[in-house]
């Protein structure tokens, strides 16, 4: 993965991709691609963000976990921590955690349906 290479500061894996690629290329152009690698990466963190930030500040809890489930959130050396940052800066009042859900489909989502129901029944116990 091109993001790796920023991550770890070489360029093993762009040049790979280059060469399966059947391309000619020059220092220049692995920066490039690797730059446009983390650009699409940043992106695509925002705008999952902008979307986390806004469900979490309409849910108004005192905290949150966020269940993701995706080979990219899963294998993305980087956007984890490129999530929590943004998710932070437009949700200052909420505390939130990220969490990986691997088990696939709809499982996740009862799984997380049912751990929501007992910890609303034990605040309100609590309460």
């Amino acid at each position: 993965m091109i993001e790796e290479d920023n991550v770890n500061g070489v360029d093993v894996n762009t040049t790979t991709a280059l060469k399966e690629l059947e391309l000619s290329f020059n220092q220049e152009d692995i920066d490039i691609v690797k730059y446009i690698c983390w650009l699409v990466s940043d992106r695509a963190a925002i705008l999952v963000s902008i979307c986390t930030a806004s469900l979490l500040e309409r849910m108004n809890r005192p905290e949150t976990t966020v269940a993701i489930d995706g080979s990219l959130f899963k294998h993305h050396p980087r956007l984890k921590s490129f999530m929590e940052k943004y998710i932070a800066a437009m949700a200052p009042a909420n505390k939130f955690k990220l969490m990986l859900a691997e088990d696939g489909s709809g499982k996740g989502a009862g799984l997380i349906a049912a751990i929501a129901s007992r910890l609303k029944k034990l605040q309100a116990k609590a309460n």
